[in-house]
């Protein structure tokens, strides 16, 4: 009987180890997909910015929050022949993360021609 019990919370604390492992994973990667969202939303809308700026000489910078645990940061700059920009998004992990403090970044370049 003793030894069935303790397979019995053996075989518990196994399978709710893997249980979340898989959910802080899952976590993980819809992290990761709704950052990439956020990249790719922010870069159209700062691409048509760009684009209708292409010929202005001066650099400029730019840093906003989104969606409240989003850091978005925009850096343009006058090239030979129009701007290039480096977008910047920052965000934390899920909090089911054992780091729930780190900060995860992902960079898009881009650049237009003055005409």
């Amino acid at each position: 009987m003793l030894v069935e019990c303790c397979v019995a919370a053996l075989l518990l604390a196994t399978s709710a180890t893997i249980v979340l492992l898989l959910g802080t994973t899952s976590a993980m990667l819809v992290n990761g997909a709704v950052a990439e969202d956020v990249v790719h939303r922010t870069l159209v809308s700062q691409n048509a910015t760009l684009h209708g700026q292409a010929c202005r000489s001066d650099a400029a910078s730019e840093s906003r929050a989104l969606r409240h645990r989003y850091e978005v940061s925009a850096d343009d700059a006058p090239t030979a022949g129009g701007r290039q920009e480096q977008l910047r998004v920052q965000w934390r992990e899920s909090a089911l993360h054992a780091s729930a403090v780190k900060m995860r970044e992902h960079r898009v370049h881009g650049a237009a021609s003055c005409e």
